[in-house]
């Protein structure tokens, strides 16, 4: 119930005016698989396609991962699996501060105060 109530207080959130709040608060999901199904959709929609390429390998990091993953290694991490993954001859450099990138992740990624870890 509680990781419910936080994904829709992160789509309220999200919100850019009034009008925007009211809609969300009308059709919130009824199941917390309905807020990630509306969460997707919204990364779908907002997102540019360089930013889902980011936040796609972000994902795949942090769901394979075995332990929890320090905002600085993905820092890193980033930057070779683009390289790798688009045959690129060295590692792009990151314009955005790694930050930016989590907050496109919505309510799927959370960093723990502190020592920086997902």
């Amino acid at each position: 119930m509680f990781l419910w109530v936080s994904s829709v207080l992160d789509l309220l959130g999200r919100c850019v005016c009034d009008l925007d709040f009211e809609e969300i608060l009308e059709e919130i999901p009824d199941t917390l698989n309905d807020v990630y199904c509306k969460s997707l959709e919204r990364l779908t929609r907002d997102l540019s396609k360089s930013e889902k390429r980011w936040v796609k390998m972000l994902f795949c990091w942090v769901i394979m991962a075995k332990r929890n993953l320090a905002v600085s290694e993905l820092k890193v991490a980033l930057p070779i699996a683009y390289q790798i993954r688009y045959n690129s001859s060295r590692p792009p450099t990151l314009l955005e501060n790694i930050e930016a990138i989590l907050s496109r992740c919505g309510s799927f990624l959370y960093v723990m105060d502190g020592d920086g870890q997902l």
